[in-house]
C-alpha cells in the first residue's frame, strides 16, 4: 500500500486519505482549466447549494487513462485496507462514468448527501486562504449512523490542496461554507461503479 495513504476509521466505514501524485495532480489541474467553458451540471444532479459557485462536468481529455488508472489503484489500496478482496481484485474494472468539478465560493455549501456507485472520491485542487473564519469553515464532514451519547458518528477534516479521499458512496457527507474569502475552492469528485 502507498506510504502516503492514511486509513481513517472513526466509525464503521473506512475512509482512505492520500496525497495526489504530482503528475496526476498536474493532469487534474489541466482538466479543470480546460473544463472552465463546459456546461454547468444540472442543479438536480448534484447536492451543492451554490449561489456564487457552480458545478461543471470535467473532461479528462488525453489524461483520462492516467487519472483513471491512479484512481483505480487507490480503489485497490482501499480494498486492501479493509481486507475486501472483491474490491481489491476488481479495482481495474471499476468505471468512472461521470466526474465533475466544484467551484465553491463564499457562502456556498454542500448539504448532507451521499452518492451512487460503489466508491466515491474527492480531490482537492485549490483551497482558499481562510482568515478569521468560524470553526469548520470549508471543512468536509462524514457521518455514519445516528447521533447517540458517548459515541462519535462524525469525522471533520480541514482538507489541504492535493488531498484525496475515497469512501463508500452511500456514506453521508457535507461541506461547510466559508465567509471571509473571495477565493474559490476547487474540488474534483467522482463515483466508481462496478461494471
Amino acid at each position: 500500500m502507498d506510504e502516503q495513504n492514511k486509513i481513517l476509521k472513526p466509525f464503521g466505514p473506512t475512509i482512505l486519505k492520500s496525497r495526489i501524485d504530482d503528475v496526476v495532480f498536474d493532469a487534474i489541474k489541466l482538466a479543470v482549466e480546460n473544463s472552465k467553458s463546459n456546461h454547468v451540471v444540472e442543479p438536480n444532479y448534484l447536492a451543492g447549494e451554490f449561489i456564487n459557485g457552480q458545478n461543471k462536468d470535467l473532461l479528462l481529455g488525453d489524461n483520462a487513462p492516467l487519472i483513471l488508472n491512479w484512481v483505480q489503484q487507490k480503489a485497490k489500496e482501499y480494498g486492501q485496507s479493509i481486507n475486501d478482496r472483491n474490491i481489491e481484485h476488481c479495482a481495474s474494472q471499476l468505471k468512472l462514468p461521470i466526474i465533475w468539478v466544484n467551484y465553491q465560493k463564499k457562502s456556498d455549501f454542500n448539504p448532507v448527501h451521499n452518492h451512487s456507485g460503489l466508491l466515491s472520491f474527492i480531490m482537492y485542487v485549490k483551497m482558499p486562504t481562510l482568515i478569521n473564519e468560524q470553526k469548520y469553515s470549508g471543512d468536509i464532514n462524514w457521518r455514519y449512523g445516528e447521533s447517540q451519547d458517548l459515541i462519535k458518528n462524525t469525522l471533520n477534516i480541514t482538507p489541504q490542496e492535493q488531498d484525496f479521499f475515497m469512501f463508500p458512496s452511500w456514506l453521508d457527507h457535507w461541506v461547510y461554507p466559508f465567509a471571509n474569502s473571495n477565493d474559490t475552492r476547487i474540488t474534483v469528485a467522482g463515483n466508481l461503479f462496478l461494471s
